[in-house]
């Protein structure tokens, strides 16, 4: 790839996106930040060793990446364009219904 980012900055930015991805599904930071990955490792193994169900570093990296203002970014643009494909599919349903109202389907 010549994106100009290192293996590592490639990481991280895949892990942001699952993390978008992930919040605007649950609307949660803890739980979006551990279905991106953020949890996994060695915290989420010593939070298990503690009797803990989860690791709560993934509580504070989905508060840190909500402030990010990169992140808060993309969760803007993938929101609008979730609100956009949620109104096109309404007008579909809508026209299909009015078809079938006029006897056209």
């Amino acid at each position: 790839m010549s994106d100009g980012l290192t293996p590592r900055q490639r990481r991280t930015a895949a892990r942001r996106e699952a993390f978008c991805r992930h919040y605007l599904v649950t609307l949660n930071a803890a739980e979006a930040a551990r279905r991106a990955g953020y949890a996994a490792g060695n915290r989420a193994k010593a939070a298990r060793s503690e009797g803990r169900k989860k690791d709560d570093g993934a509580k504070v990296v989905g508060q840190r990446l909500l402030k990010d203002p990169e992140v808060r970014g993309r969760l803007a643009e993938l929101a609008r364009a979730a609100w956009a494909e949620a109104l096109w599919a309404n007008h579909l349903e809508d026209l299909d219904a009015e078809a079938l109202a006029k006897g056209l389907r």
